[in-house]
């Protein structure tokens, strides 16, 4: 039988820091007049981000990937998209 308490641990740390990006992003968004557009910015400005520090070696150009995965996998949550999030 294996120990899996630091593999748990990382999942539930990856849960909390998940539901904590969508929860900042609705809540900085809701003080602007514009919310979705401000929502949009800011998935833009990450997904940029990442192209800027797009890495050359195959682990970088993985870690990269899954990011992108991730973001896009994120993006109907963070929009308010929950018909679209409980697909997943």
């Amino acid at each position: 039988m294996t120990d899996n308490h630091p593999l748990n641990a990382m999942i539930a740390n990856f849960a909390v820091l998940e539901q904590l990006v969508i929860n900042l992003t609705q809540i900085i968004s809701s003080d602007f007049e514009d919310p979705m557009g401000v929502r949009l910015a800011l998935l833009q400005d990450l997904r940029s981000r990442f192209d800027l520090s797009k890495p050359d070696d195959g682990a970088g150009r993985e870690l990269y990937r899954l990011a992108n995965i991730h973001l896009d996998r994120l993006e109907p949550r963070i929009l308010g998209d929950t018909s679209e999030a409980e697909k997943q």
